[in-house]
């Protein structure tokens, strides 16, 4: 119900927004991964994105591996369902759970997203730092737009700058998370 509620009100933020003339292309929503193959969750996002007006490629699902941990055929199914429906779909806090780089050649993802535990240490661990250029020129040429979660420091900042190409970041380095009207006095603009 939780995860239904959360898609009906990103709909419909998405609309006032639009009304507003405010540009916002996409936005993710968290799927719990137990729900990623449920009848309900594709029922509740169908419905919404109607009421609402909203193009499937407006919305990102984001699901972890654990989504696929008890039946792998079924979440693969469910994940494939929402690409052609043109939803993106994004594999987020990859390489911290059961990871198998099977997901990623099987998956019809669209995003990976690098978790915060592999930029914590980018700075001080050998190791660390292979890794996470690892996983970041493996997202690179699998053609997958790759998110870095968890950047905290300029000088993680400035590491990644140097380091992959046209990165997307996140982190409280810019912001710590806000409501809505936080958002939208420091980041949207207003369309012409």
């Amino acid at each position: 119900e939780v995860t239904n509620w959360i898609i009906a009100e990103v709909c419909a933020q998405l609309r006032r927004w639009d009304k507003a003339g405010i540009l916002m292309p996409h936005v993710s929503i968290n799927i719990p991964g137990d729900y990623l193959t449920s009848p309900q969750l594709n029922n509740a996002i169908k419905y919404n994105i109607e009421k609402y007006g909203i193009a499937p490629e407006r919305l990102e699902l984001e699901i972890t591996e654990t989504s696929f941990v008890e039946n792998l055929e079924k979440g693969m199914r469910a994940v494939n369902a929402f690409r052609s429906q043109g939803f993106s779909v994004a594999l987020d806090d990859f390489g911290t759970g059961l990871s198998s780089l099977s997901y990623l050649r099987q998956m019809q993802i669209t995003t990976l997203k690098i978790d915060k535990s592999f930029v914590d240490n980018i700075l001080t661990s050998e190791k660390d730092t292979a890794i996470f250029l690892a996983i970041v020129s493996l997202g690179q040429l699998l053609k997958l737009k790759v998110v870095i979660e968890g950047v905290e420091t300029k000088e993680q900042l400035d590491f990644i700058n140097a380091h992959c190409e046209q990165p997307v970041i996140q982190g409280y380095y810019f912001s710590k998370p806000l409501n809505v009207e936080e958002l939208e006095s420091r980041f949207l603009l207003v369309a012409n």
